[in-house]
């Protein structure tokens, strides 16, 4: 049976008629969610094998190894089925623009022009969410190829981004020392190893820990208890190696934190009481590892709109409406790059020049992301979140600039297939 012969079969068998799937992009997604949520009894945004009664469908497609498919691994088991039908009606259909919600001062690094080319690019190459905020103000927003304001969409590595956070906030708040505070003395089975007890949680955060990564974005992400038990394959410092596992210890060193700080809360809790609550954040679903701890490399949904939120609160240095969150001189070491990859910060990408010899040995900046210092109409302080299907959340101070980008293809990338979006060419056209 061929490829495509499985997939009708896998489609039939769950109970999906393809020929009853809508062919426009809009009313197809909608079906698709529809039927996800038939399945996904507990409406934890996950369809487990008990779930669906068909293990081998788990096995198949779960492409993160998580034990369970997302609905965007359960999305794009459909599509690749309802496009193999035959051409989609909305094939060829023009992309049309959306309504402007907000004014562009003259003095704004961007123009309704350069708004409406950014967008008209990004749907082209799979988008399905983009906003744009100048100076805190909502201007543009735009769905096409059946996005949504209001379903929450995988940012996958985008999710990282809030790890760094957590660790100002807990400094902040005395629960760590310092980024210089050894691991080792709160994972206590690090102390013996010769490489693992000066680990700091800087090395953590910034990917350079020297511990075996467990995996690339296209890999099972590890859960706490097996990160920590990782090997270290360089000594502390020496190498970027970009990987979730990372950060799985440091949700494991979180948890440690809070309960012997008298807490209960798991590190999402915290997160989500001392970051995302402040500022209005709602997050649509958080995948959880085999223990029931959050993934912190890579589990969150969100909407385009609370993505952003949290864009502004980096922007504004840390404050929201008046109100300090996370002091800006302690939030600022997230945007500083360390060197063995000095596009790296702690858990942000930054515009930094890196050597041809560093860009050539690290994937994520090779094939992943563009050089963007090539060119001054990129403010030299962007930083951004990114994901696997090229999720992006993209904040200038000096621009006023909070962007975000989603789109489909997550489980295409962490097939290892490329698409031909490109950073340098979307800002280029965003940036007047």
């Amino acid at each position: 049976m061929g490829r495509f012969g499985f997939l009708v079969k896998l489609v039939s068998c769950i109970g999906i008629a393809i020929v009853s799937c809508p062919a426009d992009a809009q009313n197809r997604g909608q079906f698709i969610e529809s039927r996800f949520d038939s399945f996904d009894k507990d409406g934890d945004g996950r369809i487990t094998a008990s779930e669906a009664n068909r293990p081998f469908l788990i096995r198949q497609f779960d492409k993160d190894g998580d034990g369970a498919l997302s609905i965007d691994e359960f999305r794009a088991v459909m599509e690749k089925a309802v496009n193999r039908q035959g051409p989609s009606t909305d094939a060829g259909k023009p992309w049309q623009a959306a309504d402007f919600v907000g004014d562009i001062p003259d003095a704004a690094p961007i123009s309704q022009q350069s708004v409406l080319a950014a967008a008209q690019y990004s749907a082209s190459k799979k988008g399905i969410s983009f906003l744009v905020m100048y100076d805190g103000k909502p201007i543009y927003a735009d769905y096409p190829n059946g996005g949504s304001a209001t379903r929450g969409h995988e940012l996958a590595s985008g999710t990282k981004s809030f790890t760094g956070v957590m660790a100002i906030a807990a400094i902040e708040d005395g629960l760590i020392a310092s980024l210089d505070e050894n691991v080792s003395d709160t994972i206590t089975e690090w102390k013996d190893d010769p490489l693992k007890s000066k680990i700091t949680v800087r090395q953590l955060l910034d990917l350079t820990s020297g511990i075996s990564p467990g995996s690339s974005d296209g890999g099972q992400v590890p859960s706490y208890a097996s990160a920590i038990r990782n090997p270290t394959l360089t000594p502390p410092g020496e190498k970027f190696n970009y990987g979730p596992a990372h950060f799985q210890c440091f949700g494991e060193l979180m948890r440690r934190k809070l309960k012997s700080g008298g807490s209960s809360e798991s590190p999402l809790e915290y997160l989500t009481r001392r970051i995302f609550k402040p500022i209005g954040l709602d997050y649509a679903r958080w995948r959880s590892d085999e223990d029931g701890h959050p993934h912190l490399p890579s589990g969150a949904a969100l909407t385009a709109t609370e993505w952003a939120k949290f864009g502004e609160l980096i922007r504004l240095g840390g404050t929201w409406e008046g109100t300090s969150i996370i002091p800006q001189s302690k939030l600022d070491q997230c945007f500083v790059g360390n060197d063995a990859n000095p596009a790296y910060g702690l858990t942000f990408w930054l515009n930094t020049k890196v050597k041809p010899a560093t860009r050539r040995s690290i994937p994520q900046i090779r094939f992943g992301s563009d050089d963007l210092t090539n060119t001054t109409k990129i403010p030299s302080d962007i930083v951004f979140a990114a994901g696997a299907g090229k999720q992006r959340l993209f904040i200038s101070r000096d621009a006023k600039l909070v962007v975000v980008r989603q789109a489909d293809g997550i489980v295409d990338a962490l097939d290892g297939k490329r698409d031909s979006y490109s950073d340098l060419e979307f800002l280029s056209r965003l940036l007047k």
